[in-house]
């Protein structure tokens, strides 16, 4: 049924009604229909409106062109020293809302010089007027002019327009555009896509210059006549680095057309950086998915099978042909290898003759690499540092430089077919492996006795080489972590065949390696570890002897065996443990007689536990006198990592005969606590609860100090602090007790330590006993109450506290935070009814609460307030914070958490890491970064300490030209300094991220020559260091080309 026909008076009475509504409060014209029927009682279909509105000649575009032209208009006006005001249908429109529409519609650069070339003529019923008596302070023009026609991408997109030729009779009106629309726009956002023209308009901001504005507006469904501009959009993402993995694997899908593949070939003819940068990452995605075809098309299209990969499949490779080896995809290798590609080409993540061991050992690509010059036995070389004069200053010696070793590899696969294959074309027995260390380290490691076999047969060495070992680095790989020993267990790299055959109790395996010679006291030494370039854990690994190792794996028989042969009883491991030692922490007595017959010393090293302490530990009372008939000394120190004496022991297994056996022998009840997790004598009897061994303790001398009442508090005895304060202890000193992983081991009060157990009873004694909440024991390391209180978010005590006069806005030494800004970086809401805290709403994006606290005097400058609206994009909120004094420029404080070794507790990074500008700029907001620039932000301001950025600096790593250009035009400095950790120039940053057409940007309009040769050498070596090849080719090529023409980017 068609709709009624209305009368034109009817649509003339009500139009002013509809222009507000639909133009000036931005209504959509679904929420417009609903309003006029609602509210005005005027009945009118979808469709009417579409007709009548367009018969009007009203409509949301021609406003956005209108405002665009009067920010023109405004801009010049200003830069003449003039003040504004706009007038719509003869309209004053407010002073805010202007700057706001302003801000909204602000055109780039490009559409700005295209307005300034001819007379700019607004719309009728928009005027641009002076307002009455104002005066106004022309800005300064800029020494430089923002060069751009230099981009590549701009110069791209002119050929590709231009030559049309090149796509005669490639139609692709009918060809199925799914999978491209899927790789530009996530799946989520593409159900409310519906036309080519959404979809431009969904990536305009990123542009260099819009498309929005010239693209069709008729027949343009994702099927049909649009598709060149959805390829100029793609060209874009895909040679900027901003599509991600799964995108290029829906274009791949689309290029699987052969219609499209034609499309394609054609854009490969246009050459050019972007065009390079483009294929790159097609045939790097066709390599990985084995499209074979694909693969086909480009090489036969003259794509350079040498080129390195693209960033996204860096992780399979550093070329094409290293992909296909990683994966196992014969046919695209050997296609690649017929096409040139080379098999000994250096990468960043491996040589490909390492590759091919990560898969399936095919021994058909290993012969194929092998008979086309592949290296068997891996190769490395070095790497040169620049300096900022352009000179080398550093090189990396071969020696030093990761190794990959075929031959290791396959043993690590056990793979004995192809082990034997590499020693037969002449491999190297024993070359040491980056990860592994040599071959028969590895083989015995995996307790592989044939594999071991063949090696020996081939030479292998069986004892460790420790001038070889001494240039491996170190990987992750290298240890594994002991949750039970607190110790890294070290594998094959820095162990000995033979400690490594008695680590598993391989006693076949030892026996096989003692008859080939294998030396019992080829031991790693500290030396060797501490002069390789090694990760400081490894320093901390398990080191012990192969006795040592036999009597931790309770195997009598092999440590028979050993000692038969000749092994040290008394063999001390890299850290003090000895093989009697290991046998008191196993309680084997039966070992212990072993070694005790083969003269081990009853008193251990002096760099670990005494047998008599560990015994004791262990409650074997038959262990512990055993040794101290044999005298053991019990006045040993305690070892320095959570040791205890022989008395510290007794106290804390509560044994109280052996406590008085101890005493009458001379054990000292005051001698010192390990340096690390020790307890006294006092401490230790108080855990175990003894009554009867404190009374001895404390009637043979031993004092009542803080740390006693610290243990007190961590078992939460009321009885002993209740004791230990009727004593003397203090309630207000100082200790050193463990807060956990976030804080580790600190000096803390006891009513510290009471809150970070979440003791509400404890802390309320403490408090009642005259513990003090703002007592600043330590300038530097002092943790206070409420601090505490908040950073274990337990609002209960924070309330008590408060109550009896904790400051929430004194600052602790120990974070240099008030009590606020803790709150703000654990992200603790549920305090604010206790604190006041404006920052926090703030955080929490919570405008209302906003307006509400400053409407109470809350101070706009807690903590930097506006950086945090500003990261959230808030423009409403920052407007309010601005007009309430807040400081644009307020520089960041850093993250709370630095001070805790990890970030999990902040609601967003960046917090504390940028000012308001540098954060709008994170976020692609032009229209906020405006506002900023206009309200006085400093647009040089420099980066925070650590991963900090300046707004340019961030803008080049975003990609966001247009961004760049607004910080450009208001004096950023492009060679601006990064951060002193963690920093990058914008320059470096761009590079890095792969950022095509933002390098070329920046270079155009970099005018400082001193230098620049050196600054163009350390971006492309950000840019190799990633895979972006292309980029690190236009950098390294620069200097020599800016003497001549801009670089070919077309």
């Amino acid at each position: 049924m068609s709709a009624s026909k209305i009368p034109p008076s009817e649509w003339e009475k009500h139009r002013q009604v509809i222009h507000s509504l639909y133009v000036d409060k931005n209504l959509p014209l679904d929420a417009l229909v609903e309003e006029m029927k609602t509210v005005h009682g005027f009945i009118a279909t979808k469709s009417q409106y579409i007709r009548k509105l367009a018969s009007w000649k009203i409509g949301k575009n021609a406003t956005t062109i209108a405002w665009k032209k009067a920010a023109v208009i405004i801009k010049k006006r200003k830069d003449q020293g003039k003040e504004s005001e706009i007038c719509i249908d003869g309209k004053l429109i407010p002073s805010k809302k202007m700057k706001k529409e302003i801000a909204r519609h602000w055109p780039s650069y490009l559409e700005c010089i295209e307005m300034e070339a001819h007379e700019i003529d607004l719309p009728g019923d928009f005027v641009v007027q002076t307002p009455p008596t104002t005066t106004f302070h022309p800005v300064q023009p800029h020494r430089w002019k923002v060069q751009l026609h230099g981009i590549p991408w701009m110069k791209f997109r002119d050929a590709f327009m231009s030559r049309s030729t090149l796509f005669a009779g490639l139609s692709l009106d009918n060809a199925p555009m799914d999978p491209l629309t899927n790789s530009i726009v996530p799946t989520r956002k593409l159900a409310r896509i519906v036309t080519a023209s959404q979809m431009v308009r969904h990536y305009d901001r990123i542009l260099p210059i819009s498309l929005s504005d010239g693209f069709p507006t008729t027949d343009n469904s994702l099927g049909n006549g649009s598709w060149t501009s959805l390829i100029l959009y793609y060209v874009y993402l895909t040679s900027n680095n901003l599509l991600k993995e799964s995108s290029i694997a829906y274009t791949l899908e689309w290029i699987d057309d052969k219609k499209n593949a034609q499309v394609i070939k054609a854009l490969l003819q246009l050459k050019g950086p972007t065009i390079e940068s483009c294929a790159s990452a097609l045939f790097s995605g066709a390599v990985r998915d084995g499209l074979a075809s694909t693969v086909q098309f480009f090489l036969l299209n003259g794509y350079d099978p040498n080129t390195r990969t693209h960033p996204h499949y860096l992780e399979f490779g550093s070329t094409g042909l290293e992909i296909a080896i990683r994966r196992g995809i014969n046919s695209v290798t050997k296609l690649l290898l017929g096409h040139g590609a080379d098999p000994s080409h250096e990468s960043l993540l491996a040589r490909h003759i390492d590759c091919a061991w990560s898969r399936d050992f095919d021994e058909g690509i290993i012969q194929l690499l092998l008979d086309a010059g592949a290296n068997v036995d891996g190769e490395s070389t070095g790497s040169v540092i620049v300096g900022d004069d352009g000179e080398d200053v550093h090189s990396i010696n071969d020696h030093d430089c990761p190794k990959a070793v075929p031959l290791v590899k396959a043993v690590y696969r056990k793979n004995t077919q192809v082990a034997r294959l590499l020693l037969e074309a002449g491999a190297n027995a024993n070359q040491v492996d980056t990860q592994w260390g040599s071959a028969i380290q590895l083989a015995v490691d995996n307790n592989d006795m044939y594999m071991v076999n063949l090696l020996v047969e081939a030479g292998a060495d069986v004892n460790l080489n420790k001038e070889r070992s001494s240039h491996a680095w170190s990987t992750s790989q290298a240890l594994s972590y002991s949750t039970q020993t607190r110790r890294f267990k070290v594998r094959a790299k820095f162990l000995s065949p033979l400690q490594l055959a008695a680590q598993a109790n391989n006693s076949e395996m030892i026996q096989y390696l003692l008859q080939c010679n294998a030396d019992m006291n080829d031991l790693p030494t500290l030396e060797i570890i501490e002069r390789s370039p090694l990760d400081s854990n490894l320093l901390w690994g398990e080191y012990e002897t192969p006795l040592s190792y036999a009597v931790l794996g309770d195997n009598l028989q092999t440590a028979t065996l050993l000692l038969e042969s000749g092994a040290n009883p008394d063999g001390v491991s890299l850290y003090g443990h000895t093989a009697l030692g290991a046998a008191c922490t196993k309680e084997n007595l039966d070992m212990v007689k072993l070694l005790l017959a083969y003269g081990a010393t009853p008193m251990g090293s002096e760099l670990g536990s005494t047998p008599l302490q560990l015994a004791i530990l262990h409650k074997d009372h038959i262990f512990v006198d055993s040794l101290l008939q044999k005298g053991a000394d019990v006045n040993a120190p305690p070892y320095f990592e959570g040791g205890r004496t022989a008395l510290q022991a007794a106290a804390e297994t509560g044994n109280v005969p052996l406590f008085k056996r101890l005493v009458k022998m001379g054990a000292d009840i005051n001698l010192p606590a390990a340096t690390e997790n020790g307890m006294s004598c006092l401490q230790a009897a108080m855990l175990s609860g003894n009554d009867e061994i404190i009374d001895m303790i404390l009637q043979y001398g031993g004092a009542a100090t803080v740390d006693s009442i610290l243990c007190a508090v961590k078992i939460r005895s009321f009885k002993m602090v209740d004791f230990l304060m009727g004593v003397g202890a203090d309630v207000i000193a100082p200790g050193i007790a463990d807060l956990g992983p976030d804080l580790g081991r600190r000096l803390v009060t006891p009513l510290v330590l009471a809150i970070y157990n979440a003791d509400f009873d404890m802390v309320d004694k403490l408090l009642q006993s005259g513990a003090n909440v703002s007592h600043i024991y330590c300038e530097t390391a002092s943790i206070l109450p409420l601090h505490q209180a908040i950073r274990a978010r337990d609002l209960r005590i924070t309330n008590l506290l408060l109550s009896v006069g904790a400051d929430p806005n004194q600052v602790e030494p120990f974070s240099g935070e008030t009590g606020l800004g803790i709150a703000t970086s654990y992200a603790y809401w549920e305090a604010l009814e206790s604190i006041i805290l404006l920052v926090a709403a703030a955080e929490q994006n919570n405008f209302d609460l906003v307006k509400a606290l400053i409407a109470r005097g809350a101070n706009v400058e807690a903590d930097n307030a506006l950086q945090a609206a500003s990261i959230h994009d808030n423009l409403p909120m920052v407007l309010m914070l601005l007009e309430h004094g807040a400081d644009v420029n307020s520089k960041p404080r850093g993250p709370i958490s630095r001070h805790f070794g990890e970030f999990k507790f902040l609601r967003d990074w960046r917090f504390g890491r940028r000012t308001a500008l540098q954060a709008v700029s994170e976020n692609r907001n032009l229209q906020l970064a405006q506002l900023l620039i206009e309200r006085g932000a400093e647009v040089n301001m420099e980066p925070y300490e650590d991963g900090g950025v300046t707004a340019l600096q961030i803008a080049a790593i975003n990609g966001d030209i247009q961004m760049a250009v607004l910080l450009f035009e208001h004096g950023a400095d492009i060679n601006g300094p990064g951060a002193s950790r963690n920093g990058r120039t914008a320059l470096e940053g761009a590079a890095e991220h792969g950022r095509l057409d933002m390098i070329y940007f920046l270079l155009q309009n970099d005018h400082d020559e001193t230098g620049l040769e050196a600054r163009c050498q350390r971006a492309a070596k950000y840019a190799e260091d990633e895979g972006h090849s292309e980029i690190a080719k236009v950098l390294r090529e620069w200097r020599q080309q800016r003497s001549g023409n801009w670089p070919n980017a077309n």
